[in-house]
């Protein structure tokens, strides 16, 4: 029996129990139910996700579906908006996730980092006045730029079996929120 406790006393009791298994979050006890139930799925996706036409086709699919989300701008520049954002470069998948399995098929959750190229426009107040009677600033000037970001974003995906091919792909991140780098001033 399972026991999801962050406690250290409780885990030590659990564990000196010899009958209960101390597990310390309920993420953790999913992902182990999942990897207790489902073994050779597990493996038969890292295979087919490990091939270069698996990551070529999933970029393709990020490259078509990057328009269609949310790009919120939460960096510095003053009154900051995304323009666009392009893919540039491989996804990086971070985690992999069987979430469900069944005879005929198997849905994957895959974290990905993306590497983007970000185009963004802004407010320049380098030579501009602040009326603080109004709270408005006036002669800003609109300036735009670009910077890189690799946020991460969630896909599902449904491999149908026994051939692990790709049934079904959905991007499951609704909003990025995309920044400059941030500058380290040591």
């Amino acid at each position: 029996m399972y026991v999801v406790t962050a406690d250290a006393a409780m885990q030590r009791a659990t564990t000196e129990s010899q009958v209960l298994i101390p597990v310390p979050s309920l993420p953790a006890l999913l992902e182990l139910a999942a990897e207790a139930e489902t073994p050779e799925p597990i493996e038969s996706v890292e295979k087919v996700v490990d091939t270069d036409q698996f990551l070529e086709n999933l970029r393709e699919y990020i490259e078509e579906h990057i328009g269609w989300l949310g790009l919120v701008y939460s960096g510095d520049l003053a009154e900051g908006e995304i323009l666009e954002a392009v893919v540039r470069g491989e996804p990086e998948i971070q985690k992999i996730s069987v979430i469900s399995a069944s005879p005929d098929a198997v849905g994957v959750l895959l974290s990905l980092q993306v590497p983007l190229e970000v185009t963004a426009e802004y407010e320049d107040r380098s030579l501009a006045m602040y009326d603080k009677e109004d709270d408005q600033w006036h002669f800003t000037e609109k300036e735009v730029t670009e910077f890189e970001d690799q946020p991460l974003v969630r896909i599902y995906i449904e491999f149908e079996l026994p051939a692990m091919t790709v049934g079904e792909m959905e991007i499951l991140t609704t909003d990025l929120r995309l920044s400059e780098p941030y500058e380290n001033y040591k």
